[in-house]
């Protein structure tokens, strides 16, 4: 439980670097890896501190039926946390700390 509440930490901190704390991938990255969400097949495509909670992480998946899936980054497993680490650091060595949004 210590290492997610790490990682949670670790990304709060991480999306306070961006315009609006929230990080929207781009397609490409957004096809490198999939994870389980409610039993579906998804892509994650945005992540952001919590409006509401400013201490939680929350992330948006889309499938590919076009559903979106907002989650909780601590209901996710620790191997998924450890992905979404390494998906964001992939955005930052690529973008720095803008959003495609903001380019």
């Amino acid at each position: 439980m210590e290492l997610n509440n790490k990682i949670e930490d670790y990304l709060i901190d991480t999306l306070r670097k961006f315009n609006d704390d929230f990080i929207e991938f781009d397609e490409k990255q957004q096809e490198e890896t999939k994870y389980i969400v409610n039993g579906n097949m998804t892509t994650l495509t945005a992540l952001q501190i919590d409006f509401y909670n400013q201490a939680y992480v929350e992330l948006s998946f889309s499938d590919n039926y076009g559903n979106d899936f907002t989650e909780s980054l601590s209901k996710m497993t620790t191997e998924q946390q450890i992905s979404i680490v390494e998906d964001v650091r992939k955005y930052i060595n690529k973008y720095g700390f803008k959003n495609t949004n903001d380019m």
